[in-house]
């Protein structure tokens, strides 16, 4: 003989709750990004071709910055300059 089982009743909150917890997820999915946060969110490993590379070096010395931050300051001043 089969015994059928009915499940238990859920508890369902009211609804002007649920209103408050949809209200609050909006909020917090908008965060404000510092640009002077440790860099552990991503890596990347970027292939460069021996002229590129004799760029950077040149680079390097020019400004007396480190390979990464030749980078990433021009990845900035790139992407952060008005389009023409």
């Amino acid at each position: 003989m089969i015994n059928e089982r009915t499940p238990p009743a859920r508890n369902t909150p009211a609804q002007d709750a649920v209103q408050d917890f949809v209200a609050g997820a909006a909020d917090a999915d908008v965060k404000v990004k510092d640009p002077n946060a440790p860099r552990k969110f991503k890596t990347l490993t970027l292939p460069f071709n021996e002229y590129e590379w004799g760029l950077l070096e040149e680079g390097c010395n020019r400004f007396r910055r480190s390979k990464n931050g030749l980078i990433r300051e021009a990845l900035i001043e790139y992407v952060t300059r008005p389009l023409d």
